[in-house]
């Protein structure tokens, strides 16, 4: 009675066979993804143990994080991806806003420094109504 429900059973195709290229080309995927994978895990383990280190010298405890430190790593490792040569992961849009931000808050304190440079508090007050970028 088993043998007729075995013979009843349809059979599996098989799978198509992969051209020497194409298989050449799936290895070749396969190691680039697993090496990306390797390098973001460094990064991110990296990116922790900056954060550690620094929370302990402040006095804090090194596993109790706040939301700033959770960010802080995912900064981190955003710049540690960039040195490595990869683009970063895009990540919740509220870090793009944060970026922005900080770009935005980078720009005038480059113009601050700039116009005191040129004469200190005077050139401050005639470089307000100047617009970005002119």
């Amino acid at each position: 009675m088993n043998e007729d429900k075995i013979r009843s059973l349809p059979a599996r195709p098989l799978a198509p066979r992969q051209s020497d290229v194409e298989r050449e080309m799936s290895n070749a995927a396969t190691e680039v993804h697993n090496r990306a994978l390797a390098l973001r895990t460094a990064a991110r383990q990296d990116a922790s143990i900056v954060v550690a280190r620094a929370r302990e010298r402040g006095g804090a405890s090194p596993t109790s994080w706040s939301a700033f430190d959770a960010d802080a790593v995912h900064l981190i490792t955003d710049l540690l991806l960039k040195l490595q040569g990869q683009e970063p992961s895009a990540l919740d849009p509220s870090f793009q806003v944060r970026d922005d931000a900080l770009a935005k808050a980078a720009t005038a304190t480059g113009r601050i420094e700039e116009a005191m440079k040129r004469g200190g508090e005077e050139a401050l007050e005639t470089d307000q109504g100047r617009q970005e970028g002119v």
